[in-house]
């Protein structure tokens, strides 16, 4: 999913820190990375992975973006 930063960073987003959100299911492991960061947006990239080893849904959670 496409994440647009409102307002846009006016030099650069030099980090972006995410942190799932399995509390509907505690057996869920999520697995997110991000990529194309730059100083209006970033992708998320993300799925969970159940107990028995299927991907499920796309990942949710929270991000936090760093920039100047």
């Amino acid at each position: 999913a496409l994440i647009t930063f409102s307002p846009a960073f006016p030099t650069a987003c030099y980090n972006v820190q995410c942190t799932g959100d399995a509390l509907s299911n505690p057996d869920r492991a999520e697995i997110i990375t991000v990529k194309n960061i730059t100083q209006a947006s970033f992708t998320w990239c993300g799925a969970g992975a159940n107990a028995s080893d299927t991907i499920s849904e796309a990942s949710k959670g929270w991000w936090l973006a760093i920039g100047k």
